[in-house]
């Protein structure tokens, strides 16, 4: 799993949104921004200042079980690698699909596994012999697939998909991926991210009892804008 930051907005943009609101026009974009501001106006309710701050994401190497689960959000703007025209299948080994840890710790279900994701290739080779096109054979590729997908959302935007991904309810791998995503917007926009914290310690409507860390696990790296796992 890859995640790059490809623009995030200047915070400054949300500062100027709540002056402006106070009747003080041409604040230049220019400056320090006034993080105690923005975290007073958000904390007071008025959230719709931070949905002027934007930011863009390149995501890949995630399954199509995550992008089912992430285009739910529904105030976002989504483009997706298309399998009519990108092929997903690299039949020298399964690195084209995701495999989830209980799957690779158990032998026996890695085996079945393998087995199952072996027949796909063999059909997938079988109905390109038969002249199948790509967009019609796709119908029998797995979930497991790895997509790719560029991901925008506004900070409002963002705030409510971490309250529900970055949460132990989710499921781990789109819990991985918001949690990388936050890694990123918190780095790019602090005054919008900073103060952001789990559900788990604001009160959960779920009443899981049990909190979820936003410690990155093993394996994770952040280059600048970019982070990734490394990991299997």
């Amino acid at each position: 799993m890859e995640i790059e930051l490809l623009q995030a907005s200047d915070e400054k943009i949300v500062e100027l949104a709540i002056r402006m609101c106070r009747g003080k026009r041409n604040i230049p974009l220019e400056g320090k921004v006034n993080e105690a501001l923005i975290k007073r106006v958000i904390d007071s309710g008025h959230e719709s200042v931070a949905e002027h701050a934007y930011f863009t994401f390149r995501i890949s190497g995630i399954s199509r079980v995550t992008t089912h689960q992430l285009v739910r959000h529904r105030i976002a703007s989504f483009s997706q690698e298309s399998q009519r025209y990108a092929d997903p299948l690299n039949t020298s080994d399964t690195d084209w699909v995701v495999i989830p840890d209980s799957i690779l710790q158990n032998p026996k279900a890695y085996s079945l596994a393998e087995k199952y994701l072996q027949k796909v290739v063999e059909l997938r080779k079988q109905l390109d012999d038969l002249d199948i096109p790509l967009e019609d054979s796709r119908y029998f590729l797995p979930n497991a697939c790895k997509s790719a997908i560029v991901l925008s959302m506004n900070a409002r935007s963002l705030w409510n998909f971490f309250d529900f991904r970055i949460c132990n309810q989710a499921q781990w791998e789109i819990r991985k991926m918001a949690k990388m995503m936050f890694h990123l917007v918190k780095k790019a926009a602090p005054a919008l991210f900073n103060w952001w914290t789990p559900r788990c310690n604001r009160g959960c409507p779920e009443h899981c009892g049990n909190p979820v860390s936003l410690k990155l696990e093993e394996g994770v790296i952040i280059e600048d804008k970019k982070i990734a796992f490394k990991g299997k």
